[in-house]
């Protein structure tokens, strides 16, 4: 599954133009799912590495690194 971002926000340095290991969530109540993503100034796209339940634009979706939040942004 992939899913497009846009308003990217970042706790920590910029990570413009990276492609990073990490995982994501979509729902409060969903466990984490790994996956890669890929950034481009404040958009950029998520690539989960397992399926997940249906997404939908305007959603906000957070990533994270360990037990770290690296930032989230809105699904188009």
């Amino acid at each position: 599954n992939k899913i497009f971002f846009k308003n990217i926000n970042w706790f920590e340095n910029n990570k413009n133009n990276q492609v990073i290991d990490c995982s994501a969530k979509i729902r409060s109540t969903q466990m984490e799912v790994s996956g890669k993503l890929s950034l481009k100034n404040t958009n950029g796209y998520f690539v989960f590495d397992e399926a997940i339940s249906a997404t939908s634009p305007g959603q906000a979706c957070v990533f994270y690194k360990n037990d770290q939040v690296l930032g989230g942004g809105w699904i188009t």
